[in-house]
């Protein structure tokens, strides 16, 4: 026989703002077609392999840029990587760090980024007021 349920339903806390999926406001696809007409970041080394993606930034950033759990943070911390230093080789972006690629190939993907959000001809598609 089913019990019936005695104690008081608890109700659901709100996540915190930056945390809750709002992928409308984060995405601009026409911006990361533009990254991607870029060559890799890393393309003096030689070692590429792959086409050209837009690699999303994974270091601190504003709260407000954050993509949340699950969800990829703004599309403008974004920068140009072959797929290999994105996602194939042993030693790619998403597999030792973003702190240990930086510190491996001597760059500053934050700046890359940053750079490419700046010069992009889509910023004022995320930067309409609201």
């Amino acid at each position: 026989m089913l019990k019936r349920r005695t104690h008081k339903k608890v109700r659901r806390q709100d996540p915190p703002e930056f945390l809750i999926q709002k992928q409308g406001n984060l995405r601009f696809p026409a911006h990361l077609k533009w990254v991607r007409q870029y060559d890799c970041i890393l393309h003096k080394t030689g070692d590429c392999q792959g086409p050209i993606e837009a690699v999303h930034y994974d270091g601190p950033i504003p709260n407000e840029d954050r993509g949340g759990k699950g969800v990829k943070d703004h599309d403008k911390w974004t920068f140009p990587g072959c797929a290999g230093h994105h996602r194939l080789n042993a030693k790619n972006y998403h597999s030792i760090g973003y702190a240990a690629f930086e510190k491996l190939y001597k760059i500053n993907t934050k700046a890359y980024a940053e750079q490419c959000a700046k010069l992009s001809p889509h910023r004022h598609k995320w930067e309409q007021p609201k």
